[in-house]
């Protein structure tokens, strides 16, 4: 049966007892929501487009994610205080902490930065030039932030009668990437932000992983000694032992098998149009909204043609590759002969493909059709 509970901090989220589990969420919310299960059924076939505006504008609590490698990540907008003119946002980028360097879009469009977005003591970043001077101040956790912005302690404190969106010093979502967006409003300009609140965009920031191939320079129960990578073998391990649902011990996993198949995965391969790439890599946002963790661990998989494999009770990872066949058809049923008694009218003749662009912001992007030979 729901329950109602009060959520007054950005939390992990525990491992066990999934399906009837909470997650906390917000900074100094003094709001009640209605306890449901984080996990359904829904989603698992909407757009790429349609996935952003789902998380950018989350209808409920926000969703467990894992960003992954180089990409452009949606941050979710929790609840927060507006107080005279300013708005005192808070985002959730990330329910794990983060390594790199970000890159600041707001309403799609790339926002540079002057300042020091990691010090929460200061001003931290403000725009270089533009519209927004004077009227942004941008603050980013990457997990190991101790409490909100000073700032916001100092101009949106929270209290019970008066402000209970505001803000508390234990407030700190450690453990979490958050990014604080303080913005303020032009009575003369009042298309300086879009929507609102404003849609906030991070490039850059990607989840430290765990390299069973480095075991000297990391350990693999101190994520502190991680670093983040788009190695779609590493990436995939990390999905396994680290996922909401099912983590996996390490004495779970065939480690032999993904030391192979990231040393694959960072193999370099040539492009046709020049230059070169590791030969697999995954790069995005994995989303934790279903019911079984192999919903979200097939599509990565798929994604370096590979398979899992299961040895002994065992989970391991082999990368996709040519191989040549154990056994023709006619060794294992004979000679073969069949008629295509389809209809010429139900015979694919072009081919239609659309995929996520970086050159264009992210959008979906469609090559042009490619007509079948014959």
């Amino acid at each position: 049966m729901a329950e109602i509970v009060a959520f007054q901090i950005i939390t992990a989220i525990g491992a066990t007892g999934f399906s009837a589990a909470l997650v906390q969420v917000g900074v100094g919310l003094a709001l009640s929501f209605v306890a449901s299960r984080l996990v359904g059924e829904q989603g698992l076939a909407q757009s790429f487009e349609q996935k952003r505006r789902t998380l950018a504008f989350a209808a409920d609590l926000p969703p467990y994610r894992f960003v992954y490698g180089e990409t452009r990540a949606v941050a979710t907008a929790l609840p927060h205080p507006v107080i005279g003119e300013w708005g005192y946002g808070v985002y959730l980028l990330n329910s794990r902490p983060s390594d790199g360097t970000p890159t600041l879009y707001l309403d799609g469009r790339e926002v540079t930065l002057t300042g020091d977005p990691f010090d929460f003591s200061a001003n931290g970043a403000t725009p270089a030039s533009g519209d927004l001077s004077g009227y942004l101040q941008v603050w980013i956790g990457r997990g190991d932030q101790t409490g909100p912005p000073d700032r916001y302690l100092t101009n949106a404190p929270y209290h019970v009668d008066d402000e209970p969106l505001g803000f508390k010093a234990t407030d700190a979502g450690t453990g979490l990437t958050v990014v604080y967006i303080k913005y303020g409003y032009d009575a003369d300009n009042p298309q300086l932000w879009p929507s609102i609140p404003p849609r906030v965009e991070i490039e850059g920031l990607r989840t430290p992983v765990y390299d069973p191939r480095t075991a000297a320079a990391q350990d693999a129960a101190d994520s502190a000694t991680w670093a983040g990578s788009s190695n779609w073998a590493l990436c995939i391990l990390d999905a396994l032992r680290n996922n909401p649902f099912r983590p996996y011990r390490d004495d779970l996993l065939l480690l032999d098998l993904f030391r192979t198949a990231a040393d694959d995965a960072d193999a370099t391969v040539s492009l046709s149009a020049g230059g070169s790439e590791a030969r697999w890599a995954i790069d995005g946002t994995v989303i934790f909204d279903g019911a079984e963790i192999e919903q979200f661990i097939d599509p990565m998989v798929e994604a370096g043609a590979g398979r899992l494999v299961r040895r002994g009770g065992r989970i391991g990872l082999v990368a996709g590759g040519a191989a040549s066949s154990e056994y023709t058809v006619e060794q294992v049923l004979g000679a073969l002969s069949f008629s295509n008694m389809a209809p010429g009218r139900d015979l694919p003749t072009h081919v239609s493909t659309t995929y996520v662009s970086p050159e264009r912001g992210y959008a979906d992007a469609s090559l042009a059709l490619w007509d079948i030979p014959g």
